[in-house]
C-alpha cells in the first residue's frame, strides 16, 4: 500500500465511479448550500473543472405539506458532458433532538432501500453532508442508475408516509445511525463537536446515548415526521392532485 501513488488512486476512482456522468440524489435534513458544497468536495478533489451551481431560476414555493422539496439543482459536468439537473429533498433544519433523530432514521431507511434496489446493477456512494445530521447524498454512476435510485427514494417516502417503517427497517436504521455516531465520537474532538451541536438542541448527552434514545422511537413517530416535513399521506396526495 505504501507504494500506491495519488495518480493511481485518482485513475481507480474515475474508473469505478465515472464522475463525468454523475447524478446526485439527496435525502435528509439538508440545505441547498450544504448539498452544493458536498458535491464540490466530492468531485472537486479529483478534477478542478467540476463545479456545482444553484438553479438559475427561482424555485417556486411548495405546498405547506411538503416544505422539504427544492430543485432542480444544476450540476455542471466535467469536460464535454452536458450539465444535468437533479431533484433534491431536504427537511427543515432540526429544532429539537427528536426531529434530528427522526431525520437520521428516515435517511438511513431510504439509503438502505436505494442500496437494495441497485445492488445487482451498480453501486451508489453515500457521502455525509457538510454540517448536516440526517443528510445523505446518493451518488450514482450513470443517469439510468440515478433514475432508478430516485424512483426508489420516492416510493419509500410514500410508503413511510402511509404506513411507517417496518420493525426490521427501524431496527437496521437504528443500528446504522448508532454505529456512525459512535464512530464519529471516537476522538475527543469529534465527541466535543457533537456535544456542542446537540447542546444547542437541548440534549448534550445524545452523542454518547444515541442508541438508547433511538430505542424509544416508534414507527408511528417516524411516519409522523415524514408526513410533517417530507410527504403527505396518500389521501392528502389524492386531494391535492384533484
Amino acid at each position: 500500500m505504501l507504494k500506491l501513488r495519488p495518480e493511481a488512486l485518482r485513475r481507480f476512482h474515475e474508473r469505478c465511479y465515472r464522475p463525468q456522468n454523475c447524478v446526485v440524489v439527496a435525502v435528509g435534513d439538508l440545505l441547498p448550500e450544504q448539498a452544493l458544497a458536498t458535491i464540490q468536495d466530492v468531485f472537486g478533489s479529483w478534477n478542478r473543472n467540476v463545479s456545482a451551481t444553484a438553479p438559475s431560476a427561482p424555485v417556486p414555493p411548495e405546498p405547506a405539506w411538503n416544505p422539504g422539496r427544492f430543485g432542480p439543482v444544476k450540476v455542471a459536468a466535467i469536460g464535454a458532458m452536458p450539465s444535468q439537473e437533479i431533484l433534491v429533498y431536504r427537511t427543515p433544519p432540526a429544532k429539537s433532538a427528536g426531529d434530528l433523530i427522526h431525520a437520521e432514521l428516515v435517511s438511513a431507511i431510504v439509503a438502505n432501500a436505494c442500496q437494495a434496489e441497485v445492488r445487482t446493477s451498480g453501486s451508489i456512494d453515500c457521502e455525509a453532508v457538510h454540517g448536516c445530521n440526517g443528510g445523505v447524498l446518493y451518488i450514482a454512476a450513470d443517469e439510468k442508475l440515478a433514475a432508478t435510485v430516485f424512483a426508489r427514494a420516492e416510493k419509500t417516502l410514500d410508503r413511510l408516509s402511509d404506513s411507517g417503517p417496518t420493525h426490521g427497517e427501524l431496527v437496521e436504521a437504528r443500528r446504522l445511525v448508532a454505529g456512525r455516531y459512535l464512530y464519529e465520537a471516537e476522538t475527543v474532538g469529534g465527541l466535543a463537536r457533537q456535544m456542542g451541536y446537540w447542546t444547542l438542541l437541548g440534549d448534550a448527552e445524545l452523542p454518547v446515548a444515541v442508541e438508547q434514545k433511538m430505542a424509544t422511537v416508534a414507527p408511528s413517530a417516524v411516519r409522523g415526521y415524514v408526513r410533517r416535513y417530507m410527504r403527505p399521506s396518500s389521501s392528502e396526495r389524492e386531494t391535492t392532485a384533484q
